[in-house]
């Protein structure tokens, strides 16, 4: 308050409150979701084209409107209260009336600084512009390290052809498989696999969370990138291939770009375009000869999923007054349908092979004032980091469900137990399907500080949702 009353002192700092409050009023429905600004917010609004944007504003709950609303009128109300107030005051009376509230809202801030941990709106943006600009600055494929990776084993495999697939968007309850009322995975619920009824993934979102699937992190959950699983397969002696449907330009997608350049090939698409777009690229992989490593990054089931279903003719989810839930359980039938056609390609290779399918986050839920459901990401609720984590090989006879709990961090312990090698820096013979469960799993918000997901807020029960509709 007292910021506000030093900024009333003179005409051009009228000016500068009005542009902060106006900022304010805009970024207040996404506050309430992701918190104050920070490096994670930043880097997400950076990494995100103008159809990501739209969609996700339309995805905000429609109350938003009438906040950002009450906060503009309230500060027409204030303007038009305060400002006259100060045309009969001096010059030294408007320095004194500047400063001394100034000082007083900077002693405050210190305090609670220094008792509480707060850190203020303008000192979090402040320091998450700092840290991207300086991550930005190094962006550039040449700056990228050599990994350290030092195999100390390596065993024989069962399988010629290793397949990660990364969706985008998904949370597990949305799936048949784990529990939708709604048909919406056929394919996955009858092929032979192995799944995990309780996965999490390390972040909330994907720029967060793709470089802590892919690369090793240290205690605090910071990416140690040139250590990751693209490299390793290559020290290995696979070859590796990236394609990707989330597009590789100057403004996106930057941080699971970066790690995509480990690989020998690359294929990313122009812009965000179909799955479906990606499968010329896939039988090319899938060719190649050799042992061989496919990473596919999928654009899936992003907020706005109506979007997203343009080329898709398969099967619909249709429920009355429910648009956005309807597109949202349809897009995870369009996913099963790509999982499924990729399974297609790789089985008639004739080779063994070996496919993981799981997402880089999950998705909020929630019903506006209209009574549909909004679709979003929210930090606070363990439904935006709950995913699918699904093993399908070509040697499976059987499906086996594993009712464990398991976060996104072990990923890469994992991934060197699957391709055979062991290393100076993961688990050996991590296999995630037999290790002891884990009893605390850890997630980052947007602030990007680890912290366990059993804190987290249980969000809308999805399958009780969708039983009215059955």
């Amino acid at each position: 308050m007292g910021f506000v009353i030093a900024l009333f002192c003179f005409r051009f700092t009228r000016w500068l409150l009005i542009f902060v409050i106006c900022g304010s009023a805009l970024y207040f429905p996404v506050a309430l979701i992701s918190g104050v600004i920070s490096r994670g917010i930043l880097l997400a609004v950076l990494e995100t084209d103008t159809r990501e944007a739209v969609s996700f504003i339309t995805s905000l709950p429609i109350e938003s409107i009438f906040y950002v609303l009450a906060i503009l009128v309230s500060l027409i109300f204030v303007f038009c209260m305060i400002a006259p107030l100060f045309k009969e005051v001096r010059l030294k009376g408007r320095i004194f009336i500047f400063f001394i509230p100034l000082a007083i809202s900077s002693l405050v801030t210190v305090y609670l600084d220094k008792k509480y941990g707060y850190d203020p709106v303008i000192v979090s943006t402040a320091v998450g512009i700092k840290k991207l600009y300086r991550e930005y600055k190094i962006l550039d494929i040449s700056s990228l390290k050599e990994s350290s990776w030092v195999i100390g084993g390596k065993n024989a495999t069962e399988y010629e052809n290793y397949i990660v697939i990364i969706g985008e968007s998904v949370r597990a309850d949305a799936l048949s498989l784990y529990g939708s009322p709604f048909k919406t995975t056929p394919f996955l619920d009858k092929v032979p696999k192995r799944y995990i009824k309780n996965y999490f993934s390390p972040a909330v979102n994907t720029s967060l969370s793709v470089p802590r699937i892919l690369a090793l992190t240290d205690e605090k959950g910071r990416v140690i990138e040139e250590n990751n699983a693209i490299s390793l397969a290559r020290q290995a002696g696979y070859k590796t291939f990236w394609i990707s449907s989330q597009g590789f330009t100057g403004a996106n997608n930057r941080t699971a770009a970066r790690i995509a350049k480990f690989s020998e090939n690359i294929y990313f698409t122009k812009t965000f375009e179909s799955d479906f777009a990606l499968y010329s690229e896939i039988d090319k992989a899938l060719s190649a000869t050799g042992p061989k490593v496919i990473f596919i990054h999928m654009t899936g089931s992003h907020e706005d999923p109506c979007e997203r279903l343009s080329d898709y003719s398969g099967p619909k989810h249709n429920i009355p007054k429910q648009k956005m839930l309807s597109c949202y359980l349809t897009s995870v039938s369009k996913m099963d349908q790509f999982v499924e056609q990729v399974y297609k390609k790789a089985e008639t290779k004739g080779e063994a092979f070996s496919l993981i399918y799981t997402s880089d986050h999950g998705l909020s839920m929630k019903e506006d004032l209209t009574g549909s459901l909004v679709i979003y990401r929210d930090e606070q609720f363990r439904e935006s980091y709950i995913v699918p984590f699904i093993l399908i090989s070509s040697t499976d006879q059987e499906t086996k469900e594993y009712n464990i709990v398991r976060d996104g961090w072990h990923f890469i312990d994992f991934f060197a137990f699957w391709i055979g090698v062991t290393t100076n820096y993961t688990i050996d013979n991590y296999n995630i399907f037999e290790a002891e469960s884990t009893l605390d799993p850890q997630v980052i918000g947007y602030h990007e500080k680890k912290h366990s997901v059993l804190e987290k807020k249980i969000d809308l029960d999805l399958k009780e949702y969708l039983l009215r509709f059955q």
